[in-house]
């Protein structure tokens, strides 16, 4: 065998593996962040929280990692300052997970539980996609294309270790005046209104672990 074709045998055992071909054209950054996107979403749709996990960015993760230590410890008056998403997630992190889950978890766990629990919205996923992507270094967004439309919700990604990582938390100022206006329509006082939230979501807390209280 002359080393023409051993070359050859090898790139074509490496090759698949490679991002994009040797001698084809890269991949651009557009989409590279929605390659990302989609792989994010198909993992919500299996309930693949370890694999979604690869795809969402650091602030994400800690994101989460901060709402699994304050259902640990934060108190009523604590969890009643939080900004409003912060607060319903936690809330909904001692309604659905065990004392022994919220007590020994790590890094990664709080976000891993809720994709694998379903706590994020699979309907949502299923119908969003994204629109232009416009990137500057190693920061993208895009914005969420929701069946068809183009939506003000801006999606932003961050290139960590070479993967463009997508930044859930950048939802949140958008999201907030949300659940703020579908409080006012309620009627309701909001910790009622999150307390209602939590119940209808995951039918009912549970009663050996209330949701205002630590759980150490």
């Amino acid at each position: 065998m002359n080393m023409r074709v051993l070359y050859i045998l090898i790139l074509g055992i490496l090759l698949p593996a490679c991002p994009g071909s040797l001698f084809g054209q890269e991949q651009t950054v557009p989409e590279l962040v929605k390659a990302s996107y989609e792989g994010y979403r198909q993992a919500v749709l299996e309930d693949n929280g370890a694999l979604a996990s690869t795809y969402v960015s650091r602030i994400t993760i800690a994101y989460y990692d901060s709402a699994i230590s304050l259902a640990r410890t934060a108190d009523s008056l604590r969890v009643d300052s939080l900004p409003l998403i912060e607060k319903m997630t936690v809330l909904l992190i001692r309604g659905k997970m065990s004392t022994e889950m919220i007590t020994g978890s790590k890094s990664g766990d709080g976000f891993i539980f809720a994709i694998n629990e379903g706590m994020v919205s699979k309907d949502d996923v299923r119908k969003n996609e994204l629109g232009k992507v416009f990137f500057d270094d190693a920061f993208a967004r895009a914005p969420m294309v929701v069946n068809g439309q183009v939506t003000p919700m801006p999606m932003h990604f961050h290139l960590e270790e070479g993967i463009w990582k997508l930044d859930l938390t950048s939802l949140f100022p958008i999201t907030e005046p949300v659940i703020q206006q579908m409080i006012e329509e309620s009627e309701m006082e909001e910790n009622e209104f999150m307390q209602f939230l939590v119940t209808i979501t995951l039918r009912g807390a549970d009663e050996e672990n209330p949701i205002w209280h630590p759980v150490e």
